[in-house]
């Protein structure tokens, strides 16, 4: 199981259209939720470089699969204690998509479901 790399731009899409949603509209489409998937290999991915220090994970949302996402990337210390996005350019980010929601993909055995 992998994660997808994200552009900037994607990333950027995604992250806005959740921020854009009404409070009403945020309620409906979380509620679906019970918890995400996260793939092993892209946080080994994030860990093994020496920049990363920590993750940070946004909400988003992609309209057109009707689908809340998780975006997530790697963050180093800005010099003065703060945790900040490395992003990368192009096709060459850190930023991926988590995006393995329950429901659909669920564990119908766990007592978190």
């Amino acid at each position: 199981m992998s994660a997808q790399h994200l552009t900037v731009t994607e990333a950027q899409d995604l992250c806005d259209e959740w921020r854009n949603k009404t409070s009403a509209e945020k309620g409906t489409a979380i509620d679906l939720y019970k918890g995400f998937l996260i793939p092993t290999d892209a946080v080994a991915e994030l860990k093994a470089n020496d920049l990363v220090e920590g993750i940070r994970v946004y909400l988003a949302h992609n309209s057109e699969e009707s689908e809340v996402k998780l975006v997530v990337v790697g963050t180093k210390d800005d010099g003065s204690g703060n945790q900040i996005d490395i992003i990368g350019t192009g096709t060459n980010t850190m930023i991926y998509d988590f995006t393995v929601p329950c429901p659909s993909n669920c564990d119908t055995s766990s007592p978190l479901v």
